[in-house]
């Protein structure tokens, strides 16, 4: 009852407490995501380097935030508003979490779905090169789903080994994901 759920609190504000204390430790895991994120950032925005700010939410538990960072100004931009650069945003903070993780026992893949999806052909390039530099890096499996006039543009940088399934609407099937049309 009563005691039950008072030892559960008490237990999850010291955890929350041990997770902030871990946040100021500069050689936490943390601090090699934040790392990680801004050099990926960098490599795929130019400009701008993507902010990991975490802070206690309303019930003290860690609320995570991503902003980027127009890097010559010094200044958050709202440029993350849109689709393209959030998205690539996102993806940058998972790889950088994988890679952190790199020297632990951690999955070694990642899967994202429309990565480069109606993105600046230059923000496609970067991302893609980091992608590669990254995998070959820390033996990493990436997978992503593109429609072909996406990597149109930059099929000199996808070789035909990088491309597992292509998937067509045959009217016979052979084409499809796992046999259906939808």
């Amino acid at each position: 009852g009563l005691k039950n759920a008072r030892e559960l609190e008490i237990k999850m504000h010291q955890t929350n407490l041990e997770i902030f204390n871990d946040l100021e430790n500069p050689s936490s895991i943390k601090n090699k995501i934040i790392r990680n994120l801004s050099e990926i950032s960098e490599k795929i925005f130019y400009d701008l380097m993507t902010v990991l700010t975490i802070t206690p939410n309303t019930n003290g538990n860690p609320a995570f935030k991503l902003n980027l960072k127009n890097i010559r100004k010094g200044i958050i931009t709202n440029e993350d508003n849109g689709n393209n650069k959030s998205r690539l945003m996102r993806c940058s903070f998972d790889l950088a979490l994988i890679t952190a993780y790199s020297s632990h026992s951690f999955h070694r893949f990642l899967f994202h779905d429309g990565a480069i999806e109606a993105s600046d052909n230059r923000l496609k390039e970067f991302y893609i090169k980091t992608i590669k530099e990254y995998c070959e890096q820390y033996s990493i499996q990436y997978i992503t789903t593109a429609i072909q006039d996406e990597i149109d543009s930059i099929k000199d940088l996808i070789s035909d080994e990088d491309i597992v399934l292509t998937l067509t609407d045959d009217v016979n099937y052979s084409g499809t994901l796992f046999g259906f049309k939808f």
